[in-house]
């Protein structure tokens, strides 16, 4: 018995490993654009991902399913404005409030990162989180 996992992530999406989980237990990791072929204990588990400072993501799959593992489009727009709001405001601002706020654009940040996370997990190209 097992999956087909694929982590069509493109370039935004390429900046670190992904580990892989089944029913919680980190079995291996993944590279960008790579292709992975995952023996499974039963005909239906617990897939997760996870990626430092983010929730994991998982999802039930069954044998013969393969995961696509894809990078979220609209994260990378996300990230750019919130970069573009530092290097325009701090240096517009003052002494420590000038700190405080690129810290707290920081913080909401990987604040939001953490929550809706980065990558989205297809099973048999049907969206699945």
């Amino acid at each position: 018995m097992s999956i087909k996992v694929y982590r069509n992530t493109g370039f935004m999406g390429s900046a670190a490993n992904l580990k892989l989980r089944i029913n919680g237990d980190r079995i291996e990791k993944i590279k960008p654009q790579e292709v992975l072929t995952i023996q499974i204990p039963r005909e239906q588990v617990t897939f997760g991902i996870k990626l430092f400072l983010e929730k994991k993501k998982e999802i039930i799959v069954k044998n013969g399913d393969e995961i696509d593992i894809v990078y979220k489009k609209y994260f990378h727009y996300y990230f750019w404005t919130i970069m573009s709001l530092i290097v325009i405001l701090v240096p517009l601002l003052e002494g420590a409030f000038r700190w405080g706020t690129a810290a707290t654009l920081v913080l909401i940040s990987f604040a939001i990162q953490y929550v809706y996370g980065t990558y989205d997990l297809f099973v048999n190209g049907e969206q699945k989180t």
